[in-house]
């Protein structure tokens, strides 16, 4: 396996693109400089990977940065202050304002316990794996509500498929669901359909 750090003499900073930390990078092969680097403006200390945030040379405490993953072992680490990239730095901070629905890491391990270590739909076993942003469960909360209150920990193909689905609500799984059962459980279909209407008549709109 590579050597997981910059190949630029001294730098101790993990290696992101052709061998070197971010900073080298730019700092040889982008800007074409020879002279040494030194320790960047941004430097991060004291990083919290799970409410990613660590302190800034610069900018200083609770600063929110860009997490990475080291390719090969896939551990996350800390790349950058987001202050070198404006319009990230406007959403992670939006992100982090809404607290309602921005768990801590301690709140999500709970919430991870109370699934059993799975994804929350009943009819999926995958389980939460925090080496790829891709197999760690997502946190899963309600857009309609003011709150945006959360529902749970999905794996990424349920929480993108409550996202598509019309609404993002429980009529428009409902829907879909009365859809499939129409060529696949036809007996089923008649059930699933008034359980929808009852869903539609509740909640007081109009079943398009």
């Amino acid at each position: 396996m590579l050597d997981a750090v910059c190949k630029a003499e001294g730098c101790t900073r993990p290696r992101v693109t052709k061998g070197y930390c971010h900073g080298h990078y730019v700092h040889h092969e982008y800007r074409g400089l020879t002279t040494p680097m030194g320790k960047p403006k941004h430097f991060l200390t004291n990083v919290d990977l799970g409410e990613e945030t660590a302190t800034c040379a610069l900018c200083g405490d609770n600063t929110p940065v860009l997490i990475s993953y080291r390719r090969g072992t896939g551990e996350r680490y800390a790349r950058m202050c987001l202050s070198l990239y404006p319009g990230v730095q406007e959403r992670a901070l939006n992100r982090l304002a809404k607290s309602s629905y921005v768990l801590t890491a301690t709140e999500r391990e709970a919430l991870l316990e109370r699934q059993g270590g799975i994804c929350a739909n009943p009819s999926c076993d995958a389980r939460d794996d925090d080496t790829s942003r891709w197999t760690r469960l997502a946190t899963d909360h309600d857009h309609r509500s003011t709150d945006h209150a959360v529902r749970g920990l999905l794996c990424r193909r349920c929480n993108a498929s409550i996202g598509m689905a019309p609404g993002d609500s429980l009529i428009g799984v409902l829907g879909l669901a009365v859809y499939l059962a129409a060529h696949e459980r036809p007996r089923m279909a008649g059930v699933l359909d008034g359980l929808l209407n009852e869903v539609v008549a509740s909640a007081g709109v109009a079943q398009v």
